[in-house]
């Protein structure tokens, strides 16, 4: 049985709209370029609604599912992509914090409403109920996701940064059989 090689990037917008204006244009202009693009293999997109740091501004995040590294690196040097980067750019305050994982499968999510994201130096030990991983982009750094309830109260104690999102938006592309 193969290994999977999928990679899941993180992405963290500081938005200069709110977040309903961003998702109505994420979903009519930038989620479809993203589906339509070779190795995404699904795409959530959600607000921060509670974090570890203080905000006076929204948040959007989305985790996007890859099949590899480097089909996230081919898109991002395809001049279609220009269009996308500079839709996204214009909605934000300030470049995005981006990061990269080798989760696997994002399933054990599911179709969850909720999830907790953790950040932490060293690794999360058993900080993260859910799945986790070492990041791809910043050596020594580990993130972890686990689904949670809308309205839980509770925060991880003793972890660098967290936040939850709540999704908006979690589209999957249709896997195509070889049979």
């Amino acid at each position: 049985m193969a290994i999977s090689q999928n990679v899941t990037e993180v992405v963290e917008i500081p938005l200069s709209v709110p977040f309903a204006e961003f998702l109505h244009i994420f979903q009519l202009q930038l989620l479809p370029v993203l589906l339509a693009e070779p190795g995404v293999i699904s795409v959530r997109t959600g607000t921060k609604i509670r974090a570890s740091e203080d905000s006076t501004h929204a948040w959007a995040v989305s985790l996007t599912e890859w099949d590899s590294l480097e089909s996230h690196a081919k898109f991002v040097q395809k001049s279609s992509s220009v269009a996308f980067f500079e839709t996204t750019g214009s909605l934000s305050l300030g470049p995005p914090a981006i990061d990269h994982y080798k989760f696997g499968s994002l399933a054990m999510l599911g179709e969850s409403e909720c999830t907790r994201v953790i950040f932490e130096k060293g690794g999360l030990g058993q900080k993260s109920t859910g799945i986790s991983a070492a990041s791809l982009d910043h050596k020594g750094f580990f993130c972890g996701l686990s689904p949670v309830k809308v309205d839980f109260d509770g925060f991880p104690r003793g972890v660098e940064r967290y936040f939850d999102v709540l999704w908006y938006s979690y589209e999957r592309k249709a896997l195509r059989s070889s049979l």
